[in-house]
């Protein structure tokens, strides 16, 4: 049963460009008769004149809402005339969300991948918020104008949700939906009341070694890896943090070392992901590697932070050059430099010396199994001597063959 509206108010926005599937559409639209726009140029201005976009107050909930949501939408998309204005709070379970997909506007723009599978994840996690997410609208033509990415959420979860679901919307409301800047990760993290204190970039720092963090304890270590499947969500970063609080350390850490030099040799965000596990291995070598790296005069040559150090510079030389064509070979991908801060850290934790043998990695190629691993002290000290039998034995063979 439809809920009756409150008085509108009118604001002005630009014509709708999808004409209504059925030809009753231009008489309930408005007319010239009755202060509408024919969709003539009579303003003189070489432009069509604005027409007028009904935005309603949203009403109380109906006392009684649909059992099928699916059901009433397309009883609703079979009749003649505008569908009466209605507000209802239902459940909408995977088989209604698939059937209510048909009723998508033809001019509709299309679903985004990424953001459907963000909202799976927050429904399979727990993480909905019916009260808060949007409604579903659907127009008075019955052609669903805002929620398609919900529903394919839904179907892909295979979980039911409560949601609001708004019917007899005007269409053009198409226009003015989601035009606003998307909240990014530093907003929510504001709102939410993590980080008090830090500055909006201090925050994107902080969400990203975070998104990072939740990625490689998933086992995708490579930034390839983390585009298009298990994206972390505003929530899921949220709740990491508050899991691991030594994040907000190795935020302001990555961010010390990102503004010690100019140009910055390494993003605050890897720096700072780099760092909170280098810490969590061992406290007092990874406080002295931060040292190093603030004051680099004192470190010998053969240092693996010296050497890291000056690859990372080299990298920037080559990419701000005016010879860039020429050391193409010298630019690192953001992947790379942390694989080599990762292979850098391992023998500082060794005790070893670094050199370029010990320092490659897979250039172009890197991927979840050959991405470097952060090692333990036990295991760094293994493999250390595990390379340098190798090394020998084959400088052995070389000689023999000599």
């Amino acid at each position: 049963m439809a809920t009756k509206a409150q008085p509108a108010k009118t604001t002005t926005r630009k014509p709708a460009s999808h004409a209504a599937k059925r030809g009753t559409a231009a008489a309930n639209n408005g007319s010239p008769a009755d202060g509408g726009s024919n969709g003539h140029n009579n303003t003189g201005t070489g432009r069509k004149p604005a027409v007028k976009v009904t935005v309603r107050d949203l009403p109380a909930p109906a006392d009684s809402a649909p059992a099928d949501i699916a059901e009433a939408v397309a009883a609703d998309a079979a009749k003649d005339g505008r569908v009466p204005y209605s507000r209802d709070y239902v459940e909408v379970t995977p088989a209604m969300a698939k059937s209510l997909l048909k009723f998508i506007h033809p001019d509709q723009r299309n679903h985004r991948p990424a953001r459907v599978e963000q909202y799976a994840n927050d429904i399979l996690h727990g993480n909905w918020r019916p009260d808060t997410e949007d409604s579903i609208l659907i127009d008075w033509d019955g052609n669903i104008v805002d929620g398609q990415n919900r529903l394919r959420a839904v179907v892909e979860a295979n979980r039911s949700i409560k949601v609001w679901v708004v019917r007899g919307v005007d269409p053009a409301v198409m226009q003015v939906k989601d035009t606003n800047a998307p909240r990014t990760v530093a907003d929510s993290l504001r709102i939410a009341g993590t980080g008090s204190g830090l500055t909006s970039a201090e925050l994107s720092v902080l969400g990203a070694i975070a998104r990072r963090q939740m990625h490689w304890e998933a086992g995708r270590r490579s930034a390839a890896s983390m585009k298009g499947t298990g994206q972390a969500t505003h929530s899921d970063i949220a709740k990491i943090l508050e899991l691991q609080p030594d994040i907000y350390g190795a935020t302001k850490i990555g961010i010390d070392a990102s503004r010690s030099t100019r140009p910055a040799l390494i993003g605050a965000a890897p720096y700072g992901f780099f760092w909170l596990h280098a810490n969590r291995i061992n406290s007092e070598l990874a406080y002295a590697w931060q040292t190093y790296w603030l004051t680099p005069s004192e470190l010998p040559g053969a240092s693996p932070i010296l050497y890291v150090r000056e690859r990372l510079y080299r990298s920037k030389i080559a990419q701000a050059g005016n010879n860039y064509g020429a050391n193409r070979a010298d630019v690192l991908k953001p992947d790379e430099a942390l694989a080599l801060l990762i292979k850098a850290w391992n023998l500082h934790l060794a005790g070893r010396k670094a050199n370029a043998q010990k320092m490659q990695i897979s250039r172009g190629k890197l991927n979840n199994d050959n991405f470097p691993r952060f090692l333990t002290e036990a295991e760094a000290i293994a493999a250390a001597d595990r390379e340098e039998r190798e090394h020998a034995n084959r400088g052995r063979r070389g000689s023999e063959k000599a």
